[in-house]
């Protein structure tokens, strides 16, 4: 049985041109505190990810700031 059913949690990270993660915080929920707290780890716990290639790095620049909505159904 699933934590929470028909619920959203939103997170917010940055993610750095050498595959680090920052900056990880959850901007909206309407989940228990642990499915939000499981979310937000979803995000932190597979750091680092893969170095950026030079190309990446010209179109996106050290850094780049995403938005994932994790939805429990």
């Amino acid at each position: 049985q699933p934590i929470d059913t028909a619920t959203r949690v939103v997170v917010q990270f940055t993610l750095q041109a050498d595959g680090a993660v920052s900056d990880v915080s959850v901007l909206q929920s309407n989940a228990s505190q642990i499915a939000s707290v499981l979310c937000e780890s979803a995000i932190s716990k597979r750091s680092p990810f893969r170095v950026w290639s030079p190309d990446m790095v010209r179109v996106f620049g050290q850094s780049r700031t995403l938005t994932v909505a994790f939805h429990y159904r």
